[in-house]
């Protein structure tokens, strides 16, 4: 598998006084490749790698000095290799991954120690998020139901930020392990408990 994915971005923002416009328009071809192969009657291993698009605006907050500007989009990367299985009663799938992010922080502006007065600081593009893990999923399923159930172990880590004492450092609103379940059960054609 091959392909191509074109991403154009445009946004527009104005502070709801009027002032401060932006206008920005960007465009971003990014690739993705996958391999796969069946290695028995109900086994797949597969592995894959692509590239997406990261965009984000400043917040549009007095403390800004680039407030509601959108930031150029980035690229991010993502490597993925797995194993799937399924039959009519049970699927299931262990997949390792990598994936790196840009990441933004908020920069004091010369004379400011911390973001904290108006016009401050600035949201810049500041490194990258590297994401590695392992997640694991399960899929029983009966007549007219089933419970899927998932678990993710993740290493977030930040990277390449131009204040050294932020790499390492986990990302904010990365959890380390997820899990998760889902219940469903058909109650009348058309009509699903879950």
């Amino acid at each position: 598998w091959l392909g191509l994915r074109h991403t154009r971005l445009h946004r527009e923002s104005v502070q709801t006084d009027g002032t401060a416009p932006t206008d920005y328009s960007q465009g971003l071809t990014t690739p993705w490749v996958a391999l796969s192969h069946a290695i028995a009657a109900d086994w797949l291993v597969y592995a894959s790698w692509g590239q997406g698009v990261e965009s984000q605006v400043v917040p549009n907050l007095p403390i800004y000095a680039n407030r509601g500007q959108a930031l150029p989009a980035l690229k991010s990367r993502q490597t993925e290799i797995g194993l799937k299985t399924g039959t009519q009663r049970v699927e299931g799938s262990l997949t390792v991954f990598d994936i790196r992010r840009p990441t933004y922080s908020d920069i004091p502006l010369p004379g400011f120690t911390a973001c904290s007065a108006t016009n401050s600081c600035e949201r810049r593009i500041d490194g990258s998020a590297r994401h590695r893990g392992i997640e694991a999923s399960a899929d029983l399923k009966w007549s007219g139901g089933g419970v899927f159930a998932s678990a993710t172990r993740l290493r977030a880590r930040r990277e390449n930020s131009s204040d050294a004492g932020l790499n390492g450092l986990v990302p904010a609103n990365v959890p380390q392990t997820t899990a998760k379940a889902h219940v469903r059960q058909d109650l009348l054609p058309g009509l699903q408990a879950q």
